[in-house]
């Protein structure tokens, strides 16, 4: 018979027990792959600045976006470090009021399509059937008549200039629900099938529990990815009405604003044009950016691939 090992480690728990997982697990692992993504990681960080130099920096700043300054025209200098338009307005201020404004119109265009999206998608995936048909008509009914909606709304817009930023954001966020419904709902289709679903309607569980407590929290990751794009398309879209004139109204400004204003002097005062334009590209691509890494850190199937 052989010697038992008295120094041998001792093994605790009990055959066959399954080692769990510490809580938090899943995050932690989460965030690793999201930093492993550079691009995602060095945007993130740009953003962060971007969001607090805009709704930080514009209260520091010693000039304001709609006070006029006794310099006209001048080039970028250490007082002004974006220069000044023609009236005297400091373009910096003008710049950071700008981005705050078109920051403030995306996060709304995300947040307000993302919810209603997400539960309209995930009732009609759940109910199927006649329900099903129906919503998803009302859907493609409005993905096919985009326009209509934006002239009727944006024929008020102009008579409200004060709150004209959030009409904007209300009707892009109307133009763009249409695709987080449709993508939510693909997702459900296959969610409703599993064994929890199952098991939380033998329960008698409610329709609107067995959405906001078991579909839709599955169903996070995709809704998360497509609320980032959704920024992007937001910031991007709100720069064309501004362009066009129909955007944010005069007192206030957007990024948009600015550029349309101003493009008659890209010649002779280019600073005036390429500044705002310049915080566009850092925005979009920044959350582009974001979005790819999120898209990475919640793909289980992607967790290998990246160094």
């Amino acid at each position: 018979m052989p010697e038992m090992d008295i120094l041998a480690p001792v093994p605790t728990g009990a055959p066959g027990e399954v080692k769990q997982e510490a809580p938090g697990a899943p995050y932690r692992l989460m965030v690793r792959r999201f930093l492993r993504h550079r691009l995602a990681t060095v945007s993130l960080v740009v953003f962060t600045c971007l969001v607090l130099l805009a709704f930080v920096g514009g209260s520091l700043w010693h000039y304001s976006y709609d006070v006029f300054t006794p310099d006209n025209s001048v080039p970028p200098s250490l007082e002004h470090p974006f220069g000044t338009d023609a009236t005297g307005y400091d373009l910096f201020a003008q710049v950071l009021r700008g981005t705050q404004r078109s920051i403030e119109i995306a996060l709304l265009v995300a947040g307000v399509s993302g919810a209603f999206g997400s539960v309209w998608g995930a009732v009609a995936g759940l109910y199927g059937g006649r329900i099903d048909t129906v919503m998803m008509r009302i859907v493609d009914l409005v993905l096919i008549f985009p326009a209509i909606a934006v002239a009727a709304v944006l024929a008020g817009n102009v008579a409200h200039g004060e709150q004209s930023w959030a009409l904007v954001g209300l009707v892009l966020a109307a133009l763009t629900w249409p695709y987080v419904a449709r993508l939510v709902r693909g997702l459900v289709l296959s969610l409703r099938e599993r064994e929890y679903v199952a098991a939380a309607r033998s329960f008698g569980a409610s329709i609107p529990h067995i959405i906001f407590r078991h579909i839709l929290p599955n169903a996070m990751g995709t809704i998360i990815v497509t609320v980032t794009v959704n920024v992007a398309v937001a910031i991007l879209a709100e720069t064309a009405l501004s362009f066009i004139g129909f955007g944010v109204q005069p007192p206030d400004t957007s990024l948009g604003l600015l550029v349309s204003q101003n493009q008659t002097a890209i010649t002779t005062r280019p600073w005036l044009f390429y500044f705002p334009g310049l915080f566009i590209v850092l925005i979009a691509l920044s959350v582009n950016f974001i979005g790819d890494g999120l898209r990475d850190a919640l793909d289980t199937t992607q967790s290998g691939r990246r160094a």
